[in-house]
């Protein structure tokens, strides 16, 4: 176990499993609840482009569309750490980053710009460029990245 101080927003004991979490050994996770992948250990599919990994995404989670149960996510829901140019094209165009069913697991969430801040030893690939978590009724995981 370790201790968490809210206020610093982190952990302010080292990480039990060394660096085999990550290089941070004091970093809390944006939501230990929906992301946890400790190991990278999710399955991941190369998909040919955004639209597609969404098409695939949404195949595989079966979130509901808006007005049958399902909600958009906003673009401001995404780390201020993961945001960069391909996020500003999706906050200019006015897209969302996909869409969750309320009270359930179903989620589709995509990352633009992958998670530039968690990458190198000790982080699953995917971090390196855009992807796209795919979350079914089973919380069954699949990472769909895409080129970007």
């Amino acid at each position: 176990y370790r201790y968490y101080d809210p206020r610093v927003g982190a952990f302010i004991s080292q990480d039990p499993i060394s660096y085999s979490g990550g290089l941070n050994l004091y970093l809390y996770a944006p939501n230990p609840i929906e992301w946890a992948d400790p190991l990278g250990l999710e399955k991941v599919v190369a998909a040919r482009s955004r639209a597609h990994a969404l098409r695939l995404a949404q195949q595989h989670a079966q979130v509901p569309r808006v007005g049958r149960g399902g909600t958009d996510i906003s673009v401001s829901k995404l780390n201020p750490e993961s945001r960069g140019k391909n996020y500003a094209c999706l906050c200019a165009r006015g897209s969302t980053l996909g869409r969750k069913e309320e009270g359930a697991k179903p989620l589709v969430f995509d990352h633009p710009d992958g998670h530039p801040h968690m990458v190198g030893e000790g982080f699953p690939a995917h971090h390196n460029g855009p992807h796209v978590h795919a979350k079914n009724k089973k919380g069954e995981v699949i990472i769909f990245t895409y080129p970007g």
